[in-house]
């Protein structure tokens, strides 16, 4: 009512002495609002005639508006005879001003029967409609798109100008004698004008992780609050292990890498009172900018270069020991040439034989150095040793392990991103790879607060470590903290993973980006759409930058615009001819954010005028 939230402590006396905390000065139709840090203006409409018939939704309208406003309502209820007397009146007069048509006396006979059986009650109704602005034109503005909105539902709506101040006191409870233009209506009606239902807010607090990870923009101007985690609005879940897993589904073009770099940046809170973690599993180098811009690791795995891989140099723990020996497996394992029992118990020995070495000797050189070589030529050109060679120094994939140091450390940063661009697409190399990477994450996933991003997932979970992972850890990562954050282009590529049913049944919350080509199977047979949520998406501009929000069976239609960021969200989604501006900056500033941001920010504004220009001299040679 003073457009001013305050807490209010328990009061020693009456609580009339508590609440005030605004000036009210009421005209005759303007209400101004002052408290210690503000001055609002308030106006309000209430409604002269009502429409010929209620329905559920008829208010709907207010929701949309970007004006703020306070409805009230109140409804008393009318003894039966009361009632009776009431309709039996309005019959009359119908009859006796000559203008009651015969239908309408029939449906107050009707109504007279229906009150008489219980089916309805019927009571005194008074509605107003209080909206706020800055100032008085803002909020003589604000009353007129009230009103036309209103009169979309049949509603015919005047300005209160007269017991402005009995109408504003009215909104107040126990104020009854206050309420203008009280009219007799049916539960139905009120219940019409009445429905309680709202947009989707999502959470704001009492979240496992506590507040929410952000506030988005709903379609109405009401704010939304995302979260990962799935709980029920009102009860408090905090330090509950609830699960969290996301996917995000959006076309090229939509947004969706701007998307997931604010989810991802914004969670970032929840390291301030709490051990976290991430990993972002990127390709093309999309995160990159933003991962270095928050502090973090990014390793690039390049073909032929140096990975700064060496598994043997982890501690000798049974668990890395047991992971070692599998490893040691799959590098020289093959449908050609399965391993026997005899060459897995001397991988096995092989193993823990480096492992009792003092760790910067332990290579994977060392482990084919300890490998027997079989009596015969056959046993010789099939032997693990051989098979092993070419991943040791002076093979052809010496450079992916057999390195002196090993530099992979998910406890070296708060954020730590891995670019798969190029051994994803390795086969010989991938899967290794990939199995060593979530071994070496394991190690984080220790119960503190953890959640790893897997951007075109369809490519990291086609790999059979990946996939064995997904399928597995999904169920179990919530008992940890942990979840994760799956994005893609086109559901298809996700639908037909091997883990793709895994994926789509583990995970709460559901982000789907505008998509005019969605195929109805996909969405609604796959997905779990609604016929209605898969329409709302399908209408959805490309660029509109809007979301659909999905968790259990509740959805909110957000929106992702960042208006007057452009040269800013570079930092969240750096496009491919902007990486080589920020390699310039790093090489020439360093690699500390505070200093390379402004050099590259600078370098993408400059590049962006540039292109603007040439743009312009193109187009006023062809005028020409």
């Amino acid at each position: 009512m003073t457009h001013e939230w305050v807490n209010v402590h328990k009061p020693t006396g009456e609580i009339k002495h508590a609440i005030g905390n605004a000036w009210i000065k009421i005209g005759s139709d303007t209400i101004e609002l002052n408290s210690v840090s503000s001055t609002h203006y308030a106006q309000g409409i209430d409604i002269k005639e009502y429409a010929s018939r209620s329905y559920n939704g008829l208010l709907n309208g207010l929701l949309y508006s970007e004006f703020e406003f306070v409805l009230t309502q109140s409804f008393s209820l009318y003894p039966r005879k009361i009632a009776a007397k009431f309709i039996k009146t309005q019959k009359r007069r119908g009859k006796s001003s000559g203008d009651g048509a015969i239908t309408q006396i029939q449906d107050l006979d009707k109504a007279s029967n229906d009150l008489l059986d219980g089916h309805f009650a019927m009571g005194e109704y008074h509605f107003s409609l209080l909206v706020f602005g800055d100032s008085i034109d803002n909020v003589r503005q604000y009353r007129s798109e009230a009103q036309k909105s209103l009169s979309h539902s049949e509603l015919l709506c005047v300005p209160i100008k007269i017991a402005t101040d009995a109408a504003f006191f009215a909104q107040l409870p126990a104020n009854w004698g206050y309420r203008p233009r009280v009219v007799g209506l049916t539960s139905r009606n009120f219940a019409s004008f009445s429905p309680f239902h709202n947009f989707l807010i999502g959470k704001k607090e009492g979240n496992p992780w506590g507040d929410a990870v952000t506030r988005l923009k709903t379609l109405s101007g009401h704010p939304f609050y995302f979260n990962f985690h799935y709980t029920l609005t009102g009860d408090d879940n905090f330090n509950e292990k609830v699960a969290g897993n996301t996917r995000m589904i959006g076309m090229t073009g939509t947004g969706k890498t701007v998307a997931l770099g604010l989810l991802y940046c914004q969670a970032q809170k929840y390291a301030q009172h709490s051990p976290f973690s991430t990993v972002f599993f990127d390709k093309d180098r999309g995160a990159e900018v933003m991962i270095r811009a928050l502090g973090g690791n990014y390793l690039r795995v390049q073909n032929g270069k140096q990975t700064g891989f060496n598994p043997l140099q982890m501690n000798p723990t049974p668990q890395n020991i047991s992971f070692l020996k599998r490893w040691v497996r799959q590098l020289v394992e093959s449908k050609q040439h399965p391993l026997t029992t005899l060459d897995e118990r001397s991988i096995s020995q092989a193993v823990d034989t480096v492992m009792r070495m003092e760790k910067p000797l332990r290579r994977l050189t060392l482990i084919n150095q300890n490998i027997a070589v079989g009596t015969s030529k056959e046993e010789r050109e099939n032997s693990i040793k051989a098979r092993l060679d070419k991943w040791c120094q002076g093979g052809e994939f010496a450079w992916v392990f057999d390195n002196d140091v090993d530099l992979l450390d998910f406890n070296s940063a708060t954020n730590i991103g891995i670019d798969g661009t190029e051994f994803l697409d390795n086969h010989d190399i991938r899967t290794p790879i990939c199995l060593y990477l979530l071994h070496r994450m394991d190690e984080v996933i220790d119960g503190r607060r953890f959640f790893y991003v897997m951007d075109e997932a369809w490519k990291w979970v086609n790999d059979d470590a990946f996939s064995d992972f997904v399928g597995n850890k999904q169920v179990t990562i919530r008992k940890q903290n942990g979840f994760g954050v799956f994005a893609t282009q086109l559901p298809s590529s996700l639908l037909g993973s091997p883990q793709g049913a895994a994926l789509i049944e583990s995970c709460s919350t559901e982000i789907y980006l505008p998509n005019p080509k969605a195929k109805h199977d996909e969405y609604v047979t796959e997905l779990g759409l609604s016929e209605k949520e898969f329409s709302i998406l399908k209408e959805f501009g490309e660029r509109s930058r809007l979301c659909l929000i999905k968790q259990g069976n509740q959805s909110a239609i957000c929106s992702l615009t960042m208006p007057g960021m452009s040269n800013e969200l570079t930092l969240l989604s750096a496009s491919s001819d902007e990486l080589p501006l920020f390699d310039e900056s790093i090489k020439e500033v360093g690699e500390n954010p505070i200093d390379w941001i402004p050099i590259f920010l600078q370098k993408v504004r400059e590049e962006k005028e540039r292109k603007q220009g040439v743009r312009n001299e193109q187009h006023h040679l062809i005028v020409s």
